[in-house]
């Protein structure tokens, strides 16, 4: 199905209109943050007014819109204001079901997506655009005189591509009761289709009962370390957004690395053994491949062969099975004080 897009700063009202009638457009999804404009007939009631008036459906989906958005960084684009975007686009539950909804309209009616900027490349749609060509639809952009560009891929959708949507929308649904008291995060090798377990954080106060299925918690606040970096970027299912500093929260890990490497020589508690090992494998993949390597799955992939013992510290092996590797340990222990000594927290991908 072909899906077009257009920015309507190149267009009179009925300008606009003609071009869509011309393509058989059912339906005008208005992506903008705020359906407002200073032009005459763009604002969101006298656009849908004029488009209901020639039998074409107006539908507002803000949650894909661009404007005022601040936070982490997909590291995709020059521009931060697009990089943050890319961000919220893929990080951001409701803005992820409302690509999905998008994606069925385009699937059974013929579409066209409206923002103002008449370049495609100046304007977040080309974003979307991303997310509809990569489930098979033919975008096509209209540019100013009704000329017709075909959408371009960007680098962002191969550097951040969205989680599986059938588990945000569950796991959503299941934590919406939360949503008006916490920050609820999905995070951990679920969203890459690694299997295990679901990885829920719910920040603030003690909730009672979490639902059933999920590796859930209830945690007051995140900490500057990396486990709650990780989980601070994965993907915001409600709440307001959470930011760790991930230069804090390395510095931090790097101060605590010795006394995690002292206590897997010496304690005397399997769950915390465990811990402190499994701490420092993420700690060493960080700094050797970057935040990218935030899953079991990524770690491993980054340090090579990395035993299995350290995976599952709720149930961990005994405390003789984990110290038979020590060598391994101490590998990273070795990687490890090498940066610290180098000085420099600069890590592949940026921080």
């Amino acid at each position: 199905m072909v899906v077009y897009t257009v920015g309507y700063s190149a267009f009179t009202p009925e300008g606009l209109l003609a071009e869509l009638k011309r393509r058989g457009v059912e339906v005008v999804v208005d992506v903008r943050r705020f359906p407002r404009s200073k032009m005459r007939g763009f604002s969101q009631g006298e656009l849908e007014e004029l488009l209901k008036g020639a039998g074409v459906e107006y539908l507002w989906m803000g949650e894909l819109g661009a404007l005022g958005v601040r936070g982490v960084r997909a590291g995709c684009s020059q521009s931060p204001t697009f990089d943050a975007y890319v961000w919220r686009l893929y990080r951001y539950g409701p803005a992820i079901l409302s690509l999905e909804e998008l994606n069925k309209l385009a699937a059974e009616r013929t579409a066209a997506l409206l923002c103002k900027e008449e370049d495609w490349r100046h304007c977040h749609r080309q974003f979307i655009a991303d997310y509809l060509a990569a489930r098979g639809h033919t975008v096509v952009h209209i540019r100013k005189g009704g000329r017709e560009e075909p959408h371009v891929p960007t680098p962002c959708y191969s550097v951040l591509q969205p989680p599986p949507v059938e588990l945000v929308a569950r796991a959503a649904g299941d934590f919406a009761h939360l949503c008006k008291t916490h920050s609820v995060y999905l995070f951990g090798g679920a969203l890459y289709n690694s299997g295990g377990d679901i990885d829920v954080v719910a920040y603030g106060e003690p909730a009672g009962e979490l639902p059933q299925g999920y590796d859930a918690q209830t945690i007051p606040a995140p900490r500057p370390d990396l486990f709650h970096l990780f989980v601070t970027r994965g993907v915001l299912l409600c709440g307001k957004p959470l930011l760790v500093d991930p230069r804090e929260a390395l510095e931090n890990e790097l101060r605590e690395a010795e006394a995690l490497a002292q206590y897997f020589r010496e304690g005397t508690h399997p769950v915390l053994v465990c811990k402190a090992a499994k701490r420092l494998v993420f700690l060493a993949a960080v700094l050797k491949c970057g935040l990218w390597a935030d899953t079991w799955q990524k770690a491993t992939q980054c340090l090579g062969e990395v035993p299995g013992v350290f995976k599952d510290c709720l149930s961990p092996p005994p405390l003789e099975e984990m110290r038979r590797h020590s060598h391994f340990v101490e590998k990273l222990v070795a990687l490890i004080n090498e940066r610290r000594k180098a000085g420099a927290l600069s890590l592949p991908g940026g921080l």
